[in-house]
């Protein structure tokens, strides 16, 4: 029975429209504030100790619906979640928590609907632009999912954009500011959402992604540190095709147990990657998640 919901989960659809999208943020938002006007209700009886762990249950069970809610529109509103996690340390850690599993846990769309945007994108479905495309996607994030595919012998990442990403971030901002002010009471975040606006508004871009990634591949020029080859015949604005990396993502890297020496070694190649980037090339990797790192087992 559990394995029918997963899999009915996975294969739902992605709300486009702004009526679709609109009716998953409102009914998070009543389920949010009836949390929140629970808690204060309950709270008004309790000793000290016992409002600490209401609160804490308060903010458990908004962050699930909150989270819950973003996984279901997709997009730009996890991608959000996600860059206001990392930039508001000031957030209650059940919020934290909750974000942390968005990071490689979101689950893919229909096979179907990847198969209509490739075939958009790239004027042919899947099993004729490449020699060999796996239906099911290796990796779901935020603003797509990626598929392995080969032509002429080389290993690819498909990455495809979710549909109506670009015209969602508007009202999906709406949603998380909704949530995010019942945590952060007392905190100003509105120049954190502008910001965040603008730079998610040139992630969407995938030919402005592709640009960037060829000019790290051509100038970071660190052995240790790889960059994905762009191949552009098969990247629209949608669809960003590049060569595979293999290696493991970073929980997987963390749950393996590696030395300490190990963790250093990584540790500084990420921070290389930053510095040299900032300081080298005058450009900076602005979506530091750990979803998009790789860690690779030759790279010692």
């Amino acid at each position: 029975m559990e394995n029918n919901h997963v899999e009915k989960t996975l294969q739902k659809k992605i709300p486009t429209s702004k009526l679709s999208r609109g009716k998953v943020a409102g009914k998070a938002m009543l389920k949010i504030g009836v949390a929140s006007g629970k808690g204060a209700v309950k709270r008004a009886f309790m000793t000290k100790e016992e409002k600490a762990l209401s609160k804490s249950e308060t903010h458990a069970e908004i962050a699930k619906v909150l989270i819950d809610s973003l996984g279901e529109l997709k997009g730009v509103s996890v991608k959000i979640a996600q860059q206001i996690a990392l930039g508001l340390p000031f957030l209650p850690q059940e919020y934290l928590d909750e974000i942390s599993k968005s990071f490689n846990s979101i689950p893919p769309i229909n096979k179907a609907l990847i198969r209509k945007i490739i075939k958009q994108e790239l004027g042919a479905y899947p099993q004729s632009a490449f020699d060999s495309f796996e239906n099911n996607a290796f990796g779901a994030a935020s603003l797509g999912q990626v598929h392995r595919a080969t032509l002429g012998g080389k290993a690819l990442a498909v990455k495809v954009q979710y549909p109506g990403i670009a015209s969602s971030i508007a009202s999906d901002l709406s949603v998380i500011n909704f949530g995010l002010k019942r945590f952060a009471k007392g905190q100003n975040i509105d120049h954190l959402m502008n910001e965040v606006e603008q730079r998610l508004t040139e992630e969407v871009d995938y030919e402005l992604e592709a640009q960037n990634t060829k000019f790290y591949e051509e100038h970071l020029n660190h052995e240790l540190i790889v960059v994905p080859t762009i191949v552009e015949s098969l990247s629209t604005k949608s669809v960003l095709t590049s060569t595979f990396l293999e290696g493991v993502g970073f929980e997987a890297f963390l749950k393996s147990n590696p030395s300490q020496e190990v963790r250093n070694h990584y540790a500084q190649l990420i921070f290389d990657s930053f510095f040299m980037g900032l300081y080298k090339l005058r450009m900076i990797h602005a979506d530091p998640n750990p979803g998009n790192f790789i860690f690779m087992p030759d790279n010692m």
